[in-house]
């Protein structure tokens, strides 16, 4: 009976019986042998190879769990979440829609009022008028 041999460095078998290994995928990796699953690059590393121990970025790049490379640093808009590394909307982009929807409710309530006056002021001519004929 032939046994079968445990996954190498940087691959996995699904279960211990299995004959065919599997190799990490991307942002994985496994530094031992016979295992039956590959573990997750952690936060503030990057995982290049499956058979590698991760590398720790750099401080102006990011990396998530999960990378297998590092990212430049947020651009326009965007600010890192230092918890997950991950690339977020500032608090400006925020207040900047806050105060956008708030300027549009204005806009409408004023339009409604507007148009509720003039027919109110248009009753109140057609009033005056009928006690100017009467």
């Amino acid at each position: 009976m032939e046994v079968p041999s445990p996954a190498g460095l940087g691959s996995f078998k699904a279960s211990s019986g299995s004959k065919v290994c599997q190799s990490c995928q991307d942002g994985y990796y496994q530094l031992k042998t016979g295992q039956t699953s590959c573990v997750e690059c952690p936060v503030r590393y990057y995982c290049p190879w499956p058979s590698s121990p991760p590398s720790p970025c750099d401080k102006e790049q990011i990396c998530p769990a999960g990378s297998m490379t590092p990212q430049e640093d947020c651009k326009g808009l965007l600010t890192r979440n230092n918890e997950t590394e991950e690339c977020e909307m500032s608090a400006i982009v925020y207040a900047v829609i806050a105060v956008s929807l708030a300027v549009v409710v204005a806009a409408i309530g004023f339009v409604i009022l507007r148009k509720y006056r003039r027919r109110d002021s248009e009753a109140l001519f057609m009033r005056m008028l009928k006690d100017a004929v009467k």
